[in-house]
């Protein structure tokens, strides 16, 4: 890969796909077309391989979890290293071999490091200046409605994250991102 270049953002999803090709399998039709293109979306954003990785990491974490992919972070690192080739030299270094032989990235290499974090609303730990909004035991009730659309449910928004909001007709969809949109919940910022 020496001298290699970066795959135009317009060919990023076909490498998504080709890459999630290897676990059709292990998904339904929907599932693997909605893991494809969260991946390829996430690639197209990403101006690097660092963000891309730490992104698509924990985007991808359950449904390769769910998929039975073993070492998530190579799989991802893999993705990652379609679009971005890392240049290879002639001889690995020490940092490299012990990396792989740990199923980490090799320091310097552009991939994220540890940092600071802090306890989330469902155990996972994150950057303090990275959360938008946590509300834990939220209470949401519609309109006359005598049973709530959510009751007892930690809720947070972290900077920098994509979400989704499934549900039935009448689950309070709507209704959520209303009062999201308003600011209309104690403990959410303006």
């Amino acid at each position: 890969l020496q001298g290699a270049m970066e795959v135009p953002v317009d060919g990023r999803e076909d490498v998504a796909r080709k890459h999630f090709s290897s676990l059709a399998g292990k998904f339904d039709e929907e599932t693997l077309e909605y893991v494809t293109m969260s991946a390829a979306s996430i690639l197209q954003d990403a101006s690097d391989a660092k963000s891309a990785f730490e992104e698509l990491e924990e985007t991808l974490q359950p449904h390769l979890e769910e998929a039975g992919v073993g070492d998530i972070a190579t799989f991802v690192k893999n993705l990652c290293a379609s679009v971005w080739p890392e240049k290879k030299n002639a001889k690995p270094s020490k940092a490299s071999l012990k990396a792989d032989s740990e199923n980490r990235p090799p320091k310097g290499s552009g991939y994220p490091k540890a940092k600071a974090k802090v306890p989330t609303a469902n155990n996972d730990e994150t950057e303090e200046d990275d959360i938008i909004c946590r509300i834990t035991n939220l209470i949401l009730m519609y309109g006359g409605s005598q049973k709530p659309l959510l009751n007892k449910t930690n809720f947070e928004l972290l900077r920098g994250h994509r979400y989704g909001v499934v549900g039935q007709n009448g689950a309070g969809k709507t209704t959520l991102m209303s009062r999201i949109a308003q600011g209309g919940m104690q403990g959410m910022g303006k």
